[in-house]
């Protein structure tokens, strides 16, 4: 299916309000897995917060599916960077960088 999967700037926002208000996460690593894990264990609907149209707001089906695919595809792609707890800095540089599956410190952007 090559159709555009899109998703309103409006239902992420809710998402990540939803996400911000249940998690103890101290660190964006943290936030963007339990982003990821939320669309990967197949949810679908964010509460509305419009006090007219109660209930909530659902990703249509083909959407719904194709995000899972893409979150559990990017969960096992990024496991190593998005572990709990994973954080080192670079002896090089001495920014904050991420180890990779074999332990070696690694600059994420390099894609290496």
């Amino acid at each position: 299916d090559d159709h555009p999967c899109q998703i309103s700037s409006f239902f992420v926002e809710l998402l990540c309000m939803h996400i911000m208000r249940r998690s103890d996460a101290s660190s964006i690593p943290a936030l963007f897995r339990e982003f990821l894990q939320w669309f990967a264990d197949g949810n679908d609907a964010v509460k509305n917060p419009n006090p007219y149209h109660q209930g909530h707001i659902r990703l249509s089906e083909r959407v719904a599916r194709r995000t899972c695919d893409h979150a559990q595809q990017t969960m096992r792609k990024l496991h190593a960077y998005l572990r709990p707890g994973n954080a080192y800095s670079c002896p090089a540089c001495g920014l904050h960088r991420f180890l990779d599956a074999a332990g070696a410190i690694q600059h994420l952007e390099s894609g290496r």
